[in-house]
C-alpha cells in the first residue's frame, strides 16, 4: 500500500534536532517491514520552502529524495479558487490527490486537513500518527506476550550475548550454531522469550518463529496454515528445577492463544533432549514422527492448540482432555466445580500476573512458582474429595471480594505428614516449610490441591455483588464451596465482566468523534448535561450514518466547569476538539462536564435493534441501561 506523508509529518521525521515520536518511528518501521511505500506530494516541497527555520528547511529538502514523490497532476484541483490562501491551496491539492487514489491513506497531524477531509468525504482515509500505528499493528503485528521473569525480544537483541557460557552446549551439539543464530536474527521474523537471573545471566531461552503449511515429518505430516515452531528451547543446567521451562511454555501457550495459532511443534534428538521432551509430554505434546532432513535422528513433538474446544471423540478423562488440549477443559454435570477462597497475600504470590494494579515494590518477588502453570494450594476445608479435571474458581477474599482466576484440579488429598506435603507440592508451593508444618498439625490433616491455572478473568474480576445478585453465591465463601453446572455456565457467559453492574450508560456520539476515541486521540467526551448519579461505564453508540453499538469505556472521572476551564483541561488531556468547536457546542451553558475515558474496548459493530429490540430509539445524549438490557448486550457481544 502507499501512504502519503503530510508536511507536518515530514519535517519532524527528517529534522535531526526534532525528536522522532515513538509512534511515528513505529509507523515507519512497520511500513518498511511490510512492504508499504511512503510518499510525499509535490505541494509539500513548496510548503517546506516556507519553513522559517532555514537550517531545517535545507535539511528536509536534502532528505526528501529518500521518499518517492508523486507525479504532479496535470488536472488542476477543482477546490482551489483565486481566493484560496497558499497554505490551504496546498492542503487541497494533497487531499485531491488522495481523492484521485494517488495514495491509499494520508498521514497528518493537521486538524484543519482532518476537518476538510470529512467535508470532502475522505475522513476515513486521513489518519493521525496514533491511528495509523494502531491500524498497522492490527494488520501486521502479532500480540506480544510477557510474563513476570520472562522477557521477549527480536532474536538480534541476543546476538551480542552469543559468547556467554549459556550457549556453549548448543554449540557443542549443533555445528554451525552461531552461524544459524545470526542468520535467523537477520531475517527479522525470529524472536525469543528469555529469562535472566538477578545478576543478568541468561538462564532460559525459547527461540520461536511462525511457519506456514509446514511439512514436519518425513512420514508426510503437514500442518495447515500458521504453526508456531520452537526452534531452540533451553534451560541452563544449573537452573533446572526452578520452573523456567514452564514459564517459557506459558508464554508460548499465551502467544498461540492470543494469535489463534492451532499447532505448536519442536524437534530434536530424543536422547540428548530426553528431559525436555518429558516436560513437553506433560503439557500435551505428542511424538508424531521423525523430522525430514535429520537423517532419522530428530523426533518431532506436536502440541495441538485449537482455537475452539474440540469434541472429546476419544473419550478422554477430564484431566487427560485438559492436558491434551490446554487451555480447553471439559465441563458438564459430571465435572465438579468449586469456589476456592484465597487470602490476598497468597493470591499475590500464586498469581502475580493477575492484571490488577499493585503499588511498586523496592523488592519485587523472585519466586517463580507463582508465575507458572502448575501450582499447589493448601487449606483446611471441609471438602474431602475433588477429582482430576474438576474446575476451581479462586475467590480473592479480604480486599477484592471477587472471583479472579480459573484452574483445573490435577490431584487432591488429605495429609498429616508435613514432609510428604512438602515433597508432593515440590516447586509448586508458595508456602514456607514452617507454615506447612503448622497446617499439617491439625488432627484432620491438611488438604493438598495440585492444580493448573487456565486463565484470569480480565480486565475485571467477577464481583461478589454480581455473584450474589445471580444467586451464584449466598455471600462471602468461608471455605471451598461446590457450585452447580448451571451457575458455573453463568460465570463463563460473562462478556465482558466490566458491564455487570447497574451504573452503565448508553451514550450517543458522532462517528467522527468515535474514531478519535478509538484511536486514543480523544480522551474527554463533553456534555451540556450529565447524570446526577454515579456512572462507571459507557456503551458507545455511533450515530448516523453508522448507527451501531461499537465500544465500551470506563469513566475515569467527571469534571465540571466553565467552557474555559474545560478547554484548559482538553488541551492537557486530549479533548479531540478545537477551541471553537467546544465553545460552539457549549454556547449558552455556564457550567458543563467533561467525561474522562479509559479502558476503551471496541467490539464488532452491533445493530442495536438486534440487542434491544425493533423499537430501539437511540438516546439524544445518554440514558442508563437496565439490568436486562446489559444482559442482552453481553449476549450480543458474545
Amino acid at each position: 500500500m502507499r501512504f502519503l506523508l503530510d508536511t507536518n509529518i515530514l519535517i519532524p521525521l527528517e529534522d535531526p534536532d526534532h525528536p522522532l515520536g515513538s509512534s511515528m518511528a513505529h509507523v515507519v518501521r512497520l511500513s518498511h517491514a511490510n512492504g508499504h511505500e511512503l510518499v510525499y506530494h509535490p505541494a509539500t516541497k513548496a510548503d517546506v520552502q516556507r519553513d522559517s527555520d532555514a537550517a531545517r528547511q535545507r535539511q528536509t529538502l536534502k532528505r526528501l529524495h529518500q521518499y518517492s514523490c508523486l507525479e504532479k497532476s496535470t488536472t488542476p484541483c477543482p477546490w482551489n479558487t483565486e481566493e484560496t490562501k497558499p497554505h490551504d491551496r496546498e492542503d487541497n491539492e494533497i487531499l485531491y490527490a488522495l481523492k484521485c487514489d494517488a495514495a491509499h491513506i494520508l498521514i497528518t497531524e493537521d486538524q484543519g486537513i482532518h476537518d476538510t477531509a470529512w467535508d470532502k468525504g475522505l475522513g476515513d482515509r486521513v489518519f493521525t500518527i496514533q491511528t495509523m500505528e494502531d491500524w498497522l499493528l492490527r494488520l501486521h503485528k502479532r500480540t506480544s506476550i510477557t510474563l513476570p521473569n520472562i522477557e521477549e525480544a527480536p532474536l538480534h537483541q541476543l546476538t551480542p550475548r552469543l559468547n556467554e557460557p549459556f550457549f556453549d552446549t548448543l554449540r557443542e551439539s549443533y555445528y554451525g550454531f552461531d552461524k544459524w543464530f545470526r542468520r535467523k536474527a537477520q531475517d527479522g521474523k525470529t524472536r525469543a522469550w528469555f529469562c535472566q537471573n538477578e545478576d543478568g545471566i541468561l538462564v532460559g531461552v525459547c527461540i520461536h518463529t511462525e511457519q506456514i503449511d509446514e511439512l514436519i515429518t518425513q512420514e508426510g505430516m503437514r500442518l495447515p496454515g500458521i504453526a508456531l515452531k520452537l526452534s531452540t528451547f533451553k534451560v541452563g543446567t544449573a537452573h533446572r528445577g526452578r520452573k523456567i521451562g514452564e514459564l517459557l511454555l506459558k508464554a508460548t501457550f499465551r502467544y498461540a492463544t492470543q494469535n489463534r495459532i492451532e499447532n505448536i511443534f519442536i524437534h530434536g534428538d530424543p536422547e540428548k533432549q530426553h528431559f525436555l521432551f518429558k516436560v513437553l509430554v506433560d503439557f500435551g505434546f505428542i511424538n508424531v514422527g521423525t523430522h525430514p532432513g535429520s537423517g532419522g535422528r530428530d523426533a518431532v513433538y506436536l502440541k495441538q492448540h485449537p482455537s475452539r474446544p474440540p469434541k472429546n471423540e476419544n473419550g478422554l478423562a477430564p484431566f487427560e482432555y485438559f492436558q491434551r488440549y490446554f487451555p480447553h477443559f471439559l465441563t458438564g454435570p459430571t465435572v465438579g466445580k468449586f469456589v476456592v477462597p484465597i487470602q490476598p497475600r497468597y493470591h499475590d504470590i500464586l498469581f502475580p500476573d493477575w492484571p490488577h494494579p499493585r503499588p511498586p515494590s523496592l523488592f519485587p518477588p523472585t519466586n517463580t512458582a507463582g508465575n507458572a502453570i502448575k501450582m499447589a494450594y493448601l487449606c483446611h476445608a471441609q471438602t474431602k474429595k475433588m477429582d482430576p479435571g474438576d474446575v476451581v474458581l479462586f475467590y480473592r477474599s479480604g480486599d477484592k471480594h471477587a472471583i479472579t482466576t480459573l484452574g483445573v484440579v490435577e490431584h487432591y488429598e488429605t495429609l498429616n505428614d508435613p514432609n510428604i506435603v512438602a515433597r508432593l507440592v515440590k516447586r509448586r508451593t508458595v508456602y514456607e516449610m514452617s507454615e506447612i508444618q503448622r497446617m499439617a498439625k491439625k488432627a484432620s490433616g491438611v488438604r493438598v490441591m495440585l492444580f493448573r491455572i487456565v486463565r484470569h478473568f480480565s480486565p475485571s474480576a467477577i464481583s461478589l455483588d454480581y455473584l450474589t445478585k445471580h444467586a451464584i453465591l449466598k455471600g462471602h465463601p468461608q471455605s471451598i464451596v461446590r457450585m452447580s453446572d448451571t451457575r458455573f455456565n453463568t460465570i463463563l457467559s460473562i462478556r465482558p465482566p466490566q458491564l455487570t453492574d447497574d451504573r452503565t450508560v448508553l451514550i450517543s456520539i458522532h462517528p467522527s468523534y468515535v474514531k478519535k476515541i478509538l484511536s486514543g486521540e480523544k480522551r474527554l467526551e463533553f456534555r451540556r448535561r450529565w447524570a446526577s448519579g454515579p456512572v462507571d461505564k459507557l456503551v458507545i453508540y455511533s450515530t448516523a450514518p453508522v448507527k451501531k453499538l461499537v465500544a465500551t469505556a470506563r469513566v475515569e472521572q467527571v469534571i465540571t466547569g466553565t467552557k474555559n476551564e474545560l478547554w484548559e483541561r482538553a488541551k492537557h488531556v486530549g479533548g479531540g476538539v478545537t477551541e471553537d468547536e467546544l465553545f460552539r457546542y457549549l454556547d449558552g451553558k455556564e457550567i458543563a462536564v467533561a467525561i474522562e475515558l479509559s479502558e476503551i474496548t471496541p467490539f464488532s459493530p452491533l445493530d442495536p435493534k438486534t440487542v434491544f429490540g425493533s423499537d430501539f430509539t437511540p438516546p439524544q445524549s445518554f440514558r442508563f441501561l437496565k439490568p436486562n438490557e446489559m444482559d442482552q448486550l453481553l449476549q450480543g457481544i458474545g
